[in-house]
């Protein structure tokens, strides 16, 4: 069987780290600052996304258990009508 080497998604994160990481062994004052300021502002992003997602995951599961709610009322009124 033959298998390819599957190629992994780098975050911005990461890309931006490389990338500072080499700019700030040539030179360091206010360009790093700004450097460090978008950093900060990708970490920020990064981390927001990661919360938006949970919040989308946990509003699905919300739905899923009034759904059941539901269900289960129209149950119980079913059977006290009978």
């Amino acid at each position: 069987m033959i298998t390819f080497p599957v190629r992994q998604e780098r975050s911005n994160v990461q890309i931006f780290t490389f990338l500072y990481d080499t700019f700030t062994m040539s030179e360091m004052g206010i360009s790093g600052k700004v450097v460090d300021a978008l950093k900060a502002g990708i970490l920020l992003n990064e981390k927001l996304t990661g919360l938006i997602n949970k919040v989308d995951r946990m509003d699905q599961d919300i739905r899923g258990i009034n759904d059941r709610l539901i269900r289960l009322e129209t149950m119980v009124e079913m059977a006290q009508n009978q």
